[in-house]
C-alpha cells in the first residue's frame, strides 16, 4: 500500500474536476503523477514540511 498527499481545498482541482496531489517539485498533479510514500509516517513528515500543511490530507492509494 502507498500513501499520497491530496490537496483538500475545493477551489484547486486538476482539469476534469479531479483532485490534485503533491508531485515532484511540490507541484499539483493528477493522481497518476503523485508522489507515493511507502508509509503513512513518511507522508505525514512530508506534509508537516509543506508551507500550508493543513491544506493537505494523507490518503491511501
Amino acid at each position: 500500500m502507498a500513501y499520497l498527499l491530496e490537496e483538500k481545498r475545493r477551489d484547486l482541482v486538476a482539469s476534469g474536476n479531479r483532485h490534485t496531489y503533491l508531485g515532484n517539485g511540490d507541484v499539483f498533479v493528477g493522481r497518476p503523477l503523485a508522489i507515493r510514500f511507502a508509509t503513512r509516517d513518511e507522508a505525514e513528515t512530508k506534509r508537516a514540511k509543506l508551507p500550508n500543511p493543513d491544506n493537505w490530507i494523507v490518503v491511501e492509494d
